[in-house]
């Protein structure tokens, strides 16, 4: 079975992953990448994370969004402990 994503789906997709990032990024205590596209990178990858986790909460366009705000900042303190700063560009 082959799903397609219309224009303003993908739009959504990456404001909700962005939004996720930036969550994820406030709870932990860091920031990651300039500005919006490091929250989305973050997001994307948090939401992989957490959806590896644990399958909770609400989703919205293909995005669960419990298990992505806590991927995030799974990924962020991980970045943070890493590389000993909370900025990364």
């Amino acid at each position: 079975m082959r799903t397609t994503m219309s224009l303003i789906g993908l739009l959504l997709f990456v404001l909700i992953a962005g939004v996720c990032g930036a969550i994820g990024e406030g709870i932990a205590g860091g920031k990651v990448g300039p500005g919006f596209l490091g929250s989305f990178i973050v997001g994307l990858i948090g939401a992989w994370i957490g959806s590896m986790l644990i399958h909770i909460g609400p989703s919205f366009e293909g995005v669960q969004i419990v298990p992505a705000i806590i991927g995030s900042v799974i990924l962020v303190a991980l970045l943070k402990l890493f590389t000993g700063r909370s900025v990364m560009a």
